[in-house]
């Protein structure tokens, strides 16, 4: 009998491509959302590295996000749309 390697379910790998059909804007809002709320690498994550990941997985450009972010805040009625 081999070893095998047994991850966490949170760690397997999906088994197919999930495509973001959503906005743009959208996305960048659920990103800042996990940065700020640091669930990522227990808060370490970089916003870049976390915007990359996002694009990768997603295969999208997210453009400048930063500049979809400020746009978000500035916002007078909701701040979050999504």
């Amino acid at each position: 009998m081999g070893k095998k390697e047994y991850k966490e379910k949170s760690q397997l790998e999906p088994k197919g491509k999930i495509i973001w059909t959503g906005s743009k804007v959208s996305l960048t809002e659920i990103m800042y959302a996990f940065h700020t709320k640091g669930v990522f690498n227990n808060g370490a994550a970089e916003l870049k590295e976390i915007a990359s990941y996002f694009e990768e997985i997603f295969n999208i450009d997210l453009g400048q996000y930063r500049r979809t972010f400020l746009e978000i805040r500035e916002r007078k009625s909701d701040r979050t749309k999504f």
